[in-house]
């Protein structure tokens, strides 16, 4: 196995393999278990604590220390954890050399770990509590940018290796609170089953933000998306569709009072594969501006490509106020509305 540093490619047959967990030489030694092949951020059941103990007790430097400079520098950024620097600090202190070559990693890892420290100081937490945790649920803490920033990092890290459920809702940070997703890449927060974002102000910029990162395959597992009360509109919409309809693990969408007009529902649902929105059982656009157009759309789409649906609600939708129905017959009389209705067998609201 080889990583690629940029600039050159360092083999892990160079690495030494420590001995088996539970040998001779482990327990006299007091080893961690690194598999032989394994890749060199690869942590054990004792966590980076194991690993670095395994370096420095079993190999020492010496085995580290024969990699080219880059090498050395990828497997201490990859055992770096703002939640737990020792591990790394620890490390590095075994050679002047190892020290030298990572000294501005080790600058950073401490400004990091200060603005972990100053997160969880505002959601009254413990780095041990927020490192193990499986829901976060912050919803009105008055996070700050700064805050969402330190997030972010955090997740991009995975530091929060179980997080299952996400509720940063009612905080109000606007777009620019979207930084706490700005660097995550390709598979991150693979466990990640709720994502709750309800007002928080993110309007078509913030949308666009998070389209971007689900562009980019992060939360490949997402079953519950809440976005309600956001005025992210037409054009937010249109940004999030694409990547929306390919998350194959959805189940619920809650866009309630955005501002979202037939345009937007036409981009989330006309024209679906045969293998988009299939696990699709629940969909909220309450309060918005949904015309005539909107709900033959979702007619088009049950009919067509969409399961059957266990809650679908439109309710007071502009083709459904009784002082404004666009089709002038009003709401219990409108033709798409009633046509939709008979399209919802198990919960239809008005």
């Amino acid at each position: 196995m080889s990583i690629d540093t940029g600039v050159e490619r360092v083999d892990s047959r160079h690495v030494k393999a420590l001995p088996p967990r539970g040998s001779v030489g482990a327990q006299r030694e007091g080893h961690a278990h690194v598999p032989c092949g394994a890749p060199l951020g690869w942590l054990t059941a004792d966590g980076p604590a194991g690993v670095a103990r395994g370096w420095m007790f079993a190999a020492g430097c010496s085995q580290l220390l024969a990699l080219a400079d880059d090498g050395q520098r990828i497997i201490f950024e990859l055992l770096c954890d703002a939640l737990r620097p020792d591990v790394a600090l620890q490390l590095s202190a075994c050679c002047h050399e190892l020290r030298t070559i990572s000294h501005e990693l080790r600058t950073e890892l401490r400004r990091r770990h200060g603005a972990a420290r100053r997160l969880c100081a505002r959601v009254n937490t413990s780095f041990v509590a927020l490192g193990e945790t499986k829901e976060l649920l912050w919803y009105g803490q008055g996070l700050t940018v700064a805050h969402l920033t330190t997030l972010g990092m955090l997740l991009s890290t995975n530091a929060l290796p179980q997080l299952e459920i996400l509720n940063l809702s009612v905080n109000r940070f606007g777009p620019e609170g979207m930084a706490v997703f700005e660097e995550l890449s390709n598979d991150s927060l693979p466990r990640l089953l709720t994502l709750d974002l309800t007002g928080n102000a993110l309007g078509s910029a913030g949308a666009a933000a998070l389209a971007s990162v689900l562009g980019r395959g992060a939360l490949p597992r997402l079953e519950v998306l809440k976005l309600g009360r956001n005025d992210i509109g037409d054009q937010g919409l249109c940004a999030l569709a694409p990547p929306l309809r390919r998350l194959q693990a959805l189940k619920e969408v809650y866009l309630y009072s955005n501002k979202i007009g037939d345009e937007g529902v036409a981009a989330l649902l006309a024209n679906l594969g045969h293998a988009q929105l299939q696990q699709l059982r629940t969909l909220n656009l309450e309060r918005n501006l949904i015309n005539d157009a909107g709900c033959t759309s979702l007619i088009a789409a049950l009919d067509r490509a969409l399961p059957p649906f266990e809650s679908l609600s439109i309710r007071q939708a502009a083709c459904c106020l009784f002082d404004s129905c666009f089709c002038g017959a009003g709401p219990v009389f409108c033709p798409a509305v009633t046509s939709l209705s008979g399209a919802v067998p198990m919960s239809f609201e008005l």
